[in-house]
């Protein structure tokens, strides 16, 4: 419920939208989120109570939207499997401390509630006072009923209580501050023994009985996806906006009937000057009455800041009477409001309006015309689901609607033709695809919202089910996975044999000279295998392997991504003092505090979940074809 005022109105930059997701994992894990075959229009159970699909659906339609406004063409579709992933984890979590919140009896005042409500720069003007009526065109503009986001804020706010009293973190001892710096922050020196892949590498053919043996055994790898064909009627505003006009006669009834809501406020250039108490704001505007420049007079040291043009609404409660009665360069007496005492003056005076019937005709057209294809919609949509309920085909419906009716196939659940090639022209909404592939063949799915006020219904055509490629058809792929197979074994082999010769004393030179390998020092990295300016230097594991080692010792194998294999002998390590670095010694004391958080919040999620159960109905979306 929370979630669309929080996206609204929060500034969150690219990376922070990555540690959101992660952190969700670290916290809670994703455990069973990718298990199950689905329950209906239910996505997961949590101590008995349900998280609807339709809910989880638009809570990631709305995540998804705003990480494609910062990440645009780089958010792809397993980003989007992530935001999934993280949007039912983040319900299951909130499910879990509401659940624990009423059995520890942990509530919110309405007071309280209504506090965090006006503080909320969601809901307050320019002038940084709270408005009732941008409160609830916000609430109005996000789907929300005010009801809802109350109790939803009122359960956000319990469990905000709850953490809070579960994470008062200790002090860390010196000692262990000294000892996370050092570790942190030590770097090591190495020589590398790089041993590459040969991709061309002779390798004798495999006889008949050794390449079927290997095809059975790798034979998942080699899988036909099931096919369908689909015939689908997708339903929006653009199906019934050929229907819907409005004449001018509506216009003007409408105009007449809202005239006050075109009105436009007075408005007054205001500037004020806050002060704490009221006898300093009393000899402020005294000395002001009194003709005296603010910048010979004490408690207008600040001077008077500028609110801009201001609304009688947009100033804080209290004020807009006292400014209001004030004439162009007028001082009003003090004000008291939640943030201290004002002075104000207003410095101009712009008179308010009514626009007459032509400024705002075309306004008045558009919603009248959104409104009229909203119902026209509604109505439609009414109409194809009584047609389905009487057992119309989608053909019958198109014809008798006038609507286009879609196929598309053979495609697979990840959009892809049996050519491997992007399936063109298919409706956009995420759901689509799934939904055809749940339904049973020849069945027609329920009519589903597909987002931006779209619907759709779709109808699995013919299906052609999965299989395993036969050794025939891929014997080619077979033949070069299993040659590939045998040289990365003879590699690691070879490699294994000269790790053991070097931690037996044998040279790195040596051995290098001997096998026309090449040998590469690497400087001053730390245990994530980077150097200065954060450059890769080695692979995180080896570089690990590497820490692990005493100076002098030969490390064993490591086996790179690329397929080459390394072994590593280090010269020496360079262990800082902490006390020569108190910057770098308070970041591994709030590194520490961070981890007791995460480890604190990890033991709890496991006591909840062990608590309440969860089970969890959800399957990811297929990425589409890229």
């Amino acid at each position: 419920m929370l979630i669309a005022i929080r996206e609204k109105f929060s500034g969150i930059v690219v990376k922070l939208i990555f540690l959101v997701i992660v952190l969700s994992f670290v916290l809670w894990g994703i455990g069973d989120i990718f298990r199950g075959q689905g329950s209906g229009n239910v996505v997961a159970k949590v101590g008995g109570k349900s998280i609807s699909r339709a809910l989880f659906d638009r809570n990631v339609q709305r995540q998804s939207q705003q990480y494609r406004e910062y990440l645009g063409e780089a958010f792809n579709d397993s980003m989007r499997q992530n935001v999934e992933a993280q949007v039912l984890q983040s319900m299951i979590n909130d499910t879990l401390l509401d659940l624990e919140t009423q059995r520890l009896g942990l509530s919110v005042s309405d007071k309280a509630i209504a506090d965090a409500i006006r503080k909320n720069p969601a809901f307050q003007s320019e002038a940084g006072a709270f408005d009732k009526a941008r409160y609830q065109n916000v609430l109005q503009s996000s789907g929300i009923i005010e009801r809802d986001y109350v109790e939803s804020l009122r359960r956000e706010m319990a469990s905000a209580i709850l953490i809070k009293t579960l994470t008062s973190n200790p002090a860390v001892p010196s000692p262990m501050a000294d000892m996370a710096y050092r570790f942190s922050h030590e770097k090591r020196n190495a020589d590398v023994l790089r041993i590459p892949f040969n991709a061309n590498a002779p390798v004798a053919d495999p006889d008949a009985a050794t390449i079927a043996a290997f095809h059975e055994k790798v034979a998942e790898q080699f899988q036909i996806p099931e096919y369908r064909a689909i015939s689908y009627i997708v339903l929006g505003p653009e199906a019934v906006a050929k229907n819907v006009s409005v004449d001018d006669a509506a216009l003007r009834q409408a105009y007449e009937e809202n005239a006050s809501e075109f009105a436009v406020p007075e408005k007054r250039a205001v500037s004020q000057i806050v002060l704490p108490d009221q006898a300093q704001a009393d000899a402020l505007y005294t000395a002001l009455k009194a003709g005296k420049a603010v910048k010979d007079i004490p408690e207008a040291k600040t001077g008077f800041q500028a609110l801009g043009d201001v609304a009688k609404g947009d100033l804080p409660a209290g004020a807009g009477d006292a400014v209001f009665a004030l004439e162009k360069g007028a001082y009003s007496a003090p004000v008291k409001t939640d943030f201290g005492y004002h002075v104000f003056q207003v410095t101009g005076v712009i008179p308010g309006k009514t626009p007459g019937f032509d400024e705002v005709k075309e306004k008045l057209r558009q919603r009248l015309t959104d409104k009229q294809a909203e119902e026209a919609l509604y109505a439609l949509t009414t109409q194809i689901e009584d047609e389905l309920g009487a057992g119309s085909t989608l053909e019958e419906i198109a014809k008798s609607l006038s609507l286009p009716l879609g196929q598309a196939g053979p495609l697979s659940e990840a959009g892809l033709d049996p050519a491997g090639k992007k399936v063109e022209g298919l409706p956009p909404f995420t759901t689509f695809v799934r939904l055809a592939f749940s339904t049973d063949a020849g069945d027609v799915s329920q009519l589903t919202e597909g987002g931006d006020n779209h619907y759709f219904v779709v109808r699995a055509d013919n299906v052609t089910p999965s299989r395993q490629q036969t050794l025939d058809e891929v014997k080619d792929q077979v033949v070069k996975r299993w040659k590939d197979e045998q040289r990365h074994e003879a590699l690691a082999k070879r490699a294994d044999a000269l790790a053991a010769e070097a931690r037996k004393g044998t040279s790195l030179e040596t051995l290098a000279s001997r096998e026309g390998l090449s040998i590469s020092r690497v400087q001053a990295f730390d245990r994530n295998g980077k150097g200065a300016g954060d450059k890769d230097l080695l692979a995180p594991r080896f570089a690990g392997m590497l820490f692990r080692l005493r100076p002098g010792a030969a490390s064993e194998a490591f086996a790179d991504a690329d397929g080459s294999y390394a072994i590593g002998v280090v010269r020496d390590a360079v262990v800082p003092d902490p006390a020569k670095d108190a910057q770098g010694r308070e970041a591994a004391v709030s590194a520490l505090e961070q981890e007791y958080y995460y480890e604190l919040m990890s033991q709890y999620a496991n006591y909840l979940q062990s608590r309440y159960s969860v089970k969890s109905y959800y399957t990811p979306t297929p990425a589409a074809p890229q």
